[in-house]
Formats: C-alpha cells, structure tokens, sequence
C-alpha cells in the first residue's frame, strides 16, 4: 500500500445555534484557482461536490454566489420534500457563515 501525504489548504467552518440544526462542519478546499470542493456535514451526513471550471473563483465566492437550488442540486440531485428542505436550510447556513468569514 502506498501512501501519499499532502498538505493542502483546507478551511474548517463550525457552524452551530442555528434553530432546528445540529452543528453542521463545512470544509472549503481550493485546489488551483477556478478548482476547488466543498463538503458540508450536519448530523452524520454529508454532501460533497468539485466544481473544475469557477472562472478563476476561489470556492468560498463561487459558492456564495450560486443559487441555492443549484448548490443543493449539486449537493443531492435526488433530495426532494423534506429532504430538499432541511438541504436548503444547511446550504443557506453554509453561505451565511462564509459571508461572516468573507466580511470580518
């Protein structure tokens, strides 16, 4: 088995005292410029998507800029009702705390 050992830039949010959530855990990673993921964790699950071509973008101002329907499509194209609800909820959380990040 090889192992290969990387040190990237990976930014942690903890997001929590958001009414009707647990703590939810967003992890930024910007590869290259316009290349990056995130990965959003709330309650044991997790959603994770790669965007390759943000014009340049870092993540963090990609993401905030999208439009929640297409993030949380990203995110889970098969979340619907509920699911897309609590969804929707946890991706709006993401951004305000990358805004607060962003503006501070």
């Amino acid at each position: 088995m090889k192992v290969e050992i990387s040190k990237n830039n990976i930014q942690q949010l903890k997001i929590n005292d958001i009414p009707g959530l647990d703590l939810v855990n967003v992890y930024l990673e910007n590869i290259e410029p316009g290349k990056g993921r995130i990965l959003i964790e709330c309650y044991g699950k997790s959603w994770t998507s790669y965007w390759g071509a943000m014009s340049g973008m870092r993540v963090e101002d990609f993401f905030i800029r999208c439009e929640n329907s297409y993030i949380t499509d990203r995110l889970d194209h098969k979340a619907k009702g509920h699911k897309l609800k609590y969804l929707t909820k946890i991706v709006e959380a993401a951004k305000e705390a990358i805004k607060k990040i962003k503006d501070s």
